[in-house]
């Protein structure tokens, strides 16, 4: 198989490891348990642990993480289970010759029969639509005509691949990318404020990038509008909901601004948003949307 950079090219031959640990872009939070040599960033350093760039040995909490918001924005959505997902799954196994990673799994048996959970742009592929090439397992698919695959290898699952359906392409190793729970849980956030009956997106005015605890200042501040899912773990970025009135929002920390884009049940949550930022404290970045 010819790769433009492997994981053992750029990282070398890493053993497992069991500690505390941290992953970039997931904020002050320690983890515990196992995780690959050859996914540190930083090592410890004093007291501090080791930073992981993402962790795929360990990722029982993220999986389970993944699963409870995604069925728990289904019931928001009042969407279906698949009753036929295990059987879907053994087909495409059967069919392919391999076992599904238990993340790819997960996922399958929590999204609704269509996937529209997991994006139109960057959608989840059908279970009847999975292909291996060279020993990856193309998952998910984002483009058109000139489409572009994220693939999880088989023999290193914790190393994920961009592959582009061009002849003669090869897999890409992609070394900065979020992981695939965080990764799917921000999908289905911004999937699902699309689909609810009510929808719009606002600059919010202060706690720059700058700010790594931008995330949480803006969560008190709008409680109890909506609280922060506790399974997204990103310094930058943060999805809230609040079951009672069906909301979703997704916020992102920007260099001078935030962005923030939230659907709704209750077109009045978008009025009490307005009135916790007062009109000096957000900008309409274009108008509610009625489905």
């Amino acid at each position: 198989m010819q790769r433009k950079r492997s994981a053992e090219a750029v990282h070398g031959n890493g053993g497992i490891m069991y500690g505390e640990y941290t992953v970039d872009m997931q904020g002050r939070k320690v983890f515990e348990g196992e995780y690959f040599q050859d996914e540190v960033l930083n090592e410890r350093r004093g007291d501090k642990p080791p930073q992981l760039y993402q962790n795929h040995k360990n990722c029982q909490e993220e999986i389970r993480n993944m699963v409870r918001f995604i069925e728990t924005v289904s019931q928001m959505l009042d969407l279906h289970r698949n009753e036929t997902a295990e059987k879907e799954i053994e087909t495409a196994e059967n069919r392919l010759g391999v076992k599904l990673p238990e993340v790819v799994r997960a996922l399958y048996l929590a999204v609704d029969k269509d996937c529209v959970l997991t994006g139109s742009k960057r959608r989840l592929l059908k279970p009847e639509e999975l292909f291996v090439k060279d020993n990856v397992l193309a998952v998910l698919c984002h483009g058109k005509r000139k489409k572009v695959y994220l693939g999880i290898d088989l023999a290193e699952p914790h190393s994920m691949l961009w592959e582009e359906s061009v002849p003669d392409s090869g897999w890409e190793y992609e070394y900065c990318m979020e992981s695939f729970c965080e990764m799917m849980i921000q999908s289905v956030a911004m999937e699902a404020i699309g689909r609810l009956p009510v929808s719009a997106a606002y600059k919010i005015k202060g706690y720059p990038a700058r700010e790594l605890h931008a995330p949480e200042l803006l969560e008190e501040s709008f409680r109890p509008l909506f609280v922060r899912f506790d399974g997204y773990y990103n310094r930058y970025c943060a999805v809230m909901l609040n079951q009672d009135t069906k909301t979703i929002a997704w916020l992102r920390v920007g260099e001078f601004y935030s962005d923030i884009q939230i659907g709704s049940c209750d077109s009045d949550v978008l009025d009490q948003f307005k009135k916790i930022r007062g009109e000096d404290g957000y900008a309409e970045k274009r108008k509610g949307m009625v489905h």
